[in-house]
């Protein structure tokens, strides 16, 4: 919508419209190898999604191991 547009359709501002582009899902090692069609399949991305919190975190951690304090002998 040009600026007189917006005006006239009585807009306070003209509104700026930016073409969306997709960011390059390949620079994440867990889509590395996704194809762009299988990006663009909504079937793909239905079956991808992360879809609970235990999955967004990714697999679970080995616990640290503590270090073992030794008691001074009496």
């Amino acid at each position: 919508m040009t600026e007189n547009a917006a005006v006239a359709a009585g807009q306070p501002y003209p509104y700026r419209q930016v073409e969306l582009v997709e960011p390059d899902w390949t620079r994440f090692p867990g889509w590395r190898d996704v194809t762009a069609a299988d990006w663009a399949s909504v079937q793909w991305q239905r079956a991808h999604c992360v879809k609970n919190l235990r999955q967004l975190r990714g697999p679970p951690r080995r616990p640290r191991r503590r270090p073992v304090l030794h008691r001074p002998r009496a």
